[in-house]
């Protein structure tokens, strides 16, 4: 082979590229700037949904409030001071509720419109007319009195509600303070000390770093998103550079070309590499910033610290090269088999699924590094990404070279057959 030659393929090739607006808008456009821009607005949007409904007061009927007055008049008129933050302060709504009163947030309705069926307390639920309903027993107070009998309070909601959902948390809140203060009037007549109950209490330390909780969250996200772009990235370049180049008639003048058919396989294959590893490394940029902007970026750097240093990326980089030696093999051996451009796209959409499969092996929960999962090709680099950006890479560095090394022996072979594939005369020139 000739480097030379090899080069000027090289050259041809990427020119071709920057001419092509696909090829851009899918290795550049879309993971350097639409990506972020689409998780900022949903970010925002999810934001403010949820800033919404916390704003809000929980409607909640009562069945069978004549029963219990004392804890209706509790719901109503006790702990109902919201807090205000000054004109200054940057504490959100949620914070707010958090330190307002239990029942700062939750309006009871003077009548019921709901008898007690669950039916009727489902359609009106459905309906928005209600968030929640609340349903004391007969003879609630009564039977409080009595220490011997155990009373439940049901909280009908909707857990597919988010309305309805909070309802029910800000009553089970102001429900459990009532209990407490029941619990409390009880030893303070029998001369009790609260002690005798809570002998002691349960303080959680969590000993995990800013660095390794952003990785547990984004380390599910993030190497899913690289192994998609990549792929995404190498592509749209390998249609165009076989299947696109059949159908503009350009293949036979390239093949004609001083230029050997190993030489023009290998220019045109380190390009599709290139634009893959461009394509996931500008993924990574644009994820970071994503996730860094707006106000759901700012509530995570306040818990986690979202760092990702030059090893990190060096150690991410070095593996998606290999991947994308893989996908560069497959989808140019695809495009030479394919007749036409959009023959080509077929092939793709199946195979975008049997890629997106396995890069979903970050989301699964319980699912740990291992000897086999390191052989098994795309689902090791997702789940050897997500440990080297929750920083860890050094941890694993065995499943690491394991992850590695056989993503080279399968990029040999994705090579190899495509080498074959493009010295088959009756795949370049069907129709």
């Amino acid at each position: 082979m000739n480097p030379r030659t090899i080069w000027v393929v090289f050259r041809k090739e990427v020119l071709d590229i920057i001419r092509d607006r696909r090829a851009v808008i899918f290795m550049v456009i879309m993971p350097l700037f639409l990506i972020p821009a689409l998780m900022y607005l949903m970010s925002m949007f999810t934001i403010g949904s949820a800033k919404g409904i916390a704003e809000r007061n929980s409607v909640v009927a009562v069945v069978g409030a004549e029963d219990a007055p004392a804890l209706i008049d509790y719901l109503r008129n006790e702990e109902r001071q919201r807090f205000n933050p000054p004109v200054e302060s940057d504490l959100n709504i949620f914070a707010i509720e958090q330190q307002s009163g239990v029942n700062a947030f939750i309006e009871i309705l003077d009548d019921a419109p709901v008898a007690g069926e669950e039916g009727q307390i489902r359609k009106l639920i459905d309906s928005k007319q209600l968030d929640a309903v609340l349903v004391i027993p007969p003879d609630f107070q009564g039977q409080l009195q009595d220490h011997d009998k155990g009373l439940n309070l049901r909280i009908d909601y909707l857990s597919t509600s988010e309305r309805s959902e909070k309802a029910f948390e800000r009553l089970r809140r102001s429900l459990t303070t009532y209990r407490q203060r029941v619990v409390a009037g009880r030893l303070e007549n029998a001369s009790l000390q609260a002690s005798i109950i809570d002998p002691f209490e349960t303080a959680g330390q969590d000993m995990a770093t800013g660095q390794e909780r952003a990785g547990e969250i984004f380390g599910r996200i993030l190497p899913y998103m690289i192994i998609l772009m990549t792929f995404n990235g190498a592509m749209f370049p390998a249609i165009n550079m076989a299947a696109g180049e059949k159908e503009q008639k350009t293949l036979e003048t390239l093949l004609a070309s001083p230029a050997s058919r190993i030489e023009l396989v290998t220019g045109k294959f380190l390009v599709i590499v290139m634009t893959g590893v461009i394509s996931s490394v500008l993924a990574l940029v644009g994820l970071y910033y994503g996730f860094s902007m707006g106000e759901i970026g700012r509530q995570l750097r306040e818990v986690m610290t979202l760092s990702i240093d030059t090893q990190t990326i060096l150690l991410a980089v070095l593996l998606v090269v290999p991947l994308a030696f893989v996908f560069a093999g497959i989808l140019l051996t695809i495009s030479v088999f394919a007749r036409s451009y959009r023959e080509a796209q077929g092939y793709m959409g199946p195979l975008t699924i049997l890629i997106i499969l396995p890069a979903f092996a970050s989301f699964l929960p319980g699912v740990e590094l291992n000897f086999t999962l390191s052989l098994i090709p795309v689902v090791n680099v997702s789940l050897v990404l997500k440990k080297v950006l929750a920083g860890q890479g050094f941890e694993v560095m065995h499943y690491y070279a394991l992850t590695f090394v056989s993503t080279l022996v399968i990029a040999g072979i994705a090579i190899w057959l495509c080498a074959r594939m493009f010295k088959n005369e009756n795949a370049i020139f069907k129709v």
